[in-house]
């Protein structure tokens, strides 16, 4: 028998919630992306591959998406349908749930104007043909729709586990139903997050980690701190003034991130109120040697606002 393998990752804050329609912040959509699939996933070079749906066809025009599902389970063992997903997005776009991030809906016709309380769910263009196929209509061509379909947002949830409990299905392990490669296993609220690989998972015979430790530390000293004694395997932050240090021990690793850094000026405020002023400092700003001498990440200087990384803007 195979050893087990296990890994701890800092999971840094404690999450105001694991519900993948209202959760905003970074750290739950680590955690969310261990325990949830899409209908698509993001491979090592951030392109779509199929996730839950396991065939997809595109009308001509590109308006139209029809998404086949796989035979797949939720980790309760209840079968993923089609509902499952229309449920879920339906939930990200409806206003009484303020959901952050319902905007990465507006692509699906008449997301924006349900969410504006300007048209009712049943105009959505989201259609279940049956329980495996689910038919989307855009409101306008969108290339990379599939790349957003991989995003938590867009993550099914088991319609009838957060129905039976809706205030707080997200917040325990005992009713926290999710369809991806781990499972919730324990959640000690401000100490630690403990997921284990789910049987279930359509792909399961391809997960290797058996149980990932998520330690919620929010403190990014004591997060060093325990990763230097042995007791954290890693953490996606790092105190600046360490950045060299690690480096130069070449216990320092760097990948892409899809964000973008910038600074606000008051514009109601002299000079910035002179769009010119605005212009010349976006000129004369150093950015590369802020990176190398303040930030020290090995940051890709921004020259517009949408970040390098996303295939289909490159």
């Amino acid at each position: 028998m195979a050893a087990e393998q296990k890994l701890s990752w800092s999971g840094q804050a404690e999450p105001k919630t694991l519900d993948p329609q209202l959760s905003d912040g970074v750290p739950e959509l680590i955690l969310e992306l261990s325990m949830f699939e899409g209908l698509t996933r993001l491979d090592n070079n951030n392109i779509p591959q199929k996730g839950i749906a396991d065939k997809i066809d595109v009308s001509a025009d590109g308006l139209k998406y029809t998404f086949h599902l796989r035979d797949a389970k939720w980790s309760n063992g209840d079968p993923i349908t089609a509902d499952d997903f229309k449920y879920a997005w339906t939930r990200a776009l409806d206003p009484a749930n303020a959901s952050t991030y319902a905007y990465q809906l507006y692509y699906v016709k008449n997301g924006k104007q349900f969410n504006d309380s300007k048209a009712k769910a049943e105009d959505l263009g989201i259609k279940v043909i049956d329980s495996k196929t689910l038919e989307v209509t855009l409101e306008s061509p969108t290339p990379y729709f599939l790349s957003l379909t991989a995003f938590p947002t867009y993550f099914p949830v088991d319609k009838k586990v957060v129905e039976a409990n809706s205030k707080d299905w997200a917040l325990k392990p005992e009713t926290y139903v999710s369809d991806g490669p781990f499972k919730m296993q324990s959640w000690s609220h401000k100490d630690k997050i403990v997921v284990v690989k789910n049987d279930n998972y359509w792909d399961a015979k391809n997960v290797k980690l058996t149980q990932i430790t998520f330690p919620l530390i929010e403190d990014i000293k004591a997060e060093l701190s325990a990763f230097e004694q042995g007791t954290l395997d890693g953490t996606a932050t790092v105190p600046l003034e360490d950045i060299d240090r690690l480096r130069a021990n070449k216990q320092l690793s760097s990948a892409p991130s899809l964000a973008t850094y910038f600074y606000r000026f008051n514009v109601t405020k002299k000079p910035f109120d002179n769009v010119k002023v605005r212009q010349a400092l976006a000129m004369v700003i150093d950015r590369k040697t802020l990176i190398d001498k303040v930030i020290k990440g090995g940051q890709t200087p921004a020259f517009a606002y949408v970040p390098g990384g996303i295939p289909d803007a490159e």
